[in-house]
Order: C-alpha cells, then structure tokens, then sequence
C-alpha cells in the first residue's frame, strides 16, 4: 500500500471564491500572523523587562521600559555577535539561577509541609496518660 501526501490544493478548483482569492487570502494572513508576532515579542520584553526593573529599583515604571527598550535596541544593533557567543553561558547561568531560587522553594515547602503533619498527629495525639506534659 502505499501512502500518498495530500495535496491542499486540491480542492481549489472546486470551490470558485477560494480558487480567485487565494493568493491574496493566504498572504494577507500570513503577513498579518508575521506583524502580529514581530509587535508581540518585543511589547511582551520591554513591558517584562519595565516592571522588573521598576520592582527592583524603585523607579517609574515608564522609565524603565524606556531603560529596556533602549538596552534591547542597541544589542540587537551592535551585540547580536556578542549574543550568539555567550548564548550557552547564558542559557547555563539561567538554569542555574532557576535552580537556586527553586531548590529552597522547595526545601522549605517540604519542611512547612511535614511541620503541619507533625503538629496534626500531635494535636491528635492524648498525651495526658503519659506524663510527659505533667499531670
């Protein structure tokens, strides 16, 4: 048996209205998908980058989306070399950065977690027979 591609085209040329506008249907998508995209990414850098800076330093935050935007424009203009040599390091230090605010998260969610188990089967626990608590 074998297995054929399926051909998209193929029914074009049944249906007129697809078949006259395709061209123009299919491009204005695809070019209204690529703006969409191109608007998005960096809107979604500087308004990340501009709260994280206005949390960190104090300052406003329309300030320091202008800061990002600014630093974003001239690496991408003079650092894209500079980008792809230390683009290992700096996958590397972000994984390692992760790590380092996540492994205490969790360590310490643990430990609250058996804490409260600990004081339910405590509190659960009658300790007036033993005399461990006095009388």
């Amino acid at each position: 048996m074998k297995i054929g591609s399926f051909l998209y085209d193929s029914w074009g040329s049944v249906c007129l209205v697809y078949n006259t506008f395709r061209r123009w249907i299919c491009l204005g998508c695809a070019d209204l998908q690529l703006i969409c995209v191109m608007c998005v990414a960096p809107a979604v850098a500087f308004a990340t980058g501009g709260a994280t800076l206005s949390t960190l330093t104090g300052l406003p935050y329309l300030l320091c989306t202008l800061i990002i935007g600014i630093f974003i424009f001239v690496v991408a203009v003079f650092g894209t070399d500079l980008v792809r040599k230390v683009a290992s390091v700096l996958s590397v230090c972000i994984i390692a950065g992760l790590l380092i605010v996540y492994i205490p998260n969790i360590i310490a969610g643990a430990v609250r977690c058996w804490k409260r188990i600990y004081d339910a089967a405590d509190f659960c626990f009658d300790h007036s027979w033993s005399g461990i608590y006095g009388s």
